[in-house]
């Protein structure tokens, strides 16, 4: 893998998740989600691994930086545009990543009471 696809899915996973509270169980959640994908059957990681590198150049187009570059507001307004997109891969990719990280923090994170 890329240390450009590491850096948009550290990036990624922090706006979708916004634990400012626990950085470091973020950061693991991300290790975890680029593990998931780099054991996928190639047919299925290299379309992700492609789309979420397209997701981090779009960047550009909507506010001059690249996804990985961009504060977190502009990161969590672009994320919200690729959720609300009307190209289905668009919605897709974000939903992806938004269950698969949700579901990977949540088994890290201890049961509150």
């Amino acid at each position: 893998m890329s240390s450009s696809y590491d850096a948009v899915i550290s990036s990624l996973v922090k706006g979708l998740l916004d634990d400012q509270a626990n950085p470091v169980l973020v950061e693991q959640t991300a290790q975890q989600m680029r593990k998931t994908v780099r054991h996928m059957p190639r047919h299925l990681s290299l379309p992700i691994i492609f789309l979420t590198l397209c997701f981090d150049w779009a960047g550009i187009l909507r506010g001059g930086r690249i996804f990985r570059c961009q504060s977190a507001v502009s990161q969590r307004a672009q994320i919200e545009d690729w959720k609300k997109s009307f190209l289905s891969p668009c919605r897709e990719l974000i939903r992806f990543h938004e269950k698969m990280s949700g579901f990977i923090y949540y088994s890290y994170s201890p049961t509150k009471n």
